[in-house]
């Protein structure tokens, strides 16, 4: 009895927090329908800061700093929200967003089959290819059972066709699954959310200035020495700069 005690004075408090961040959450929403941005901004970031995370969340915050010409934090938000959903409204407002950026990076090229490849594992995130990972292995084993199971010849060469091609795109997933969630988890890339920053060749104020960026720039961060961040951008370029200027993704 004791311990059921204990489990219910434990749990009140997490219903509670549930429902006040919900109410939150829709005091946000009431306030951006409003067009009251800047209340609906304040709101979400509560929501945030209460230890609450979601992609619907994200893609909203995104909306309302948009709405307020804040641009860098726009495109930060609807990054953040694409790493946790596969959905094309997401990444229609991402493209939106960065027309207005200043900068225009473009990527190094490549040959043709890696562009390939690329716009392929694009089209999903690193959950969406888990999910046709696990679809493929179920077809593997649909058509196993079948070949073992059925007697008839017709069958057994249709399901070991099957099994072939199942496998193969299995691979072809897990591969994009794997790729698509380094990129997003175990690779660190920051969105530049100053004005504008001065990138160095080395980690210290006083050496030289390479470029400038502005705010809204993606980009990789390989190092850190103190308050210094090593960062390369699609471009290649690579160099130095104050981990003031720009926010994680």
């Amino acid at each position: 009895m004791r311990k059921i005690i204990v489990f219910l004075i434990l749990a009140v408090p997490f219903t509670m927090l549930g429902n006040s961040v919900e109410q939150l959450f829709n005091s946000a929403n009431e306030a951006y329908s409003n067009k009251k941005y800047a209340d609906a901004i304040n709101i979400y970031e509560q929501v945030i800061d209460s230890g609450y995370v979601s992609a619907e969340l994200y893609y909203n915050l995104g909306n309302a700093y948009y709405k307020t010409d804040n641009i860098s934090f726009a495109i930060l938000n609807y990054e953040r929200a694409d790493k946790l959903s596969d959905d094309s409204d997401i990444d229609h407002n991402l493209s939106i967003a960065r027309l207005k950026t200043i900068d225009k990076i473009t990527p190094v090229e490549q040959i043709f089959i890696v562009d390939w490849i690329d716009a392929i594992r694009s089209n999903h995130n690193s959950i969406g290819w888990s999910y046709w990972s696990i679809l493929f292995v179920w077809l593997t084993f649909t058509f196993f059972a079948l070949l073992i199971f059925n007697r008839r010849t017709s069958i057994k060469k249709i399901s070991f066709l099957g099994i072939v091609a199942s496998l193969f795109l299995f691979s072809i997933s897990f591969y994009f699954a794997y790729s698509t969630n380094e990129r997003e988890y175990v690779k660190e890339f920051a969105i530049l959310t100053t004005p504008s920053a001065y990138v160095k060749s080395s980690p210290d104020s006083q050496s030289q200035d390479l470029f400038i960026l502005h705010e809204g720039v993606k980009m990789e961060v390989l190092d850190r020495v103190g308050d210094w961040n090593k960062i390369r951008l699609d471009n290649g370029e690579v160099g130095w700069i104050d981990k003031s200027s720009f926010r994680p993704i």
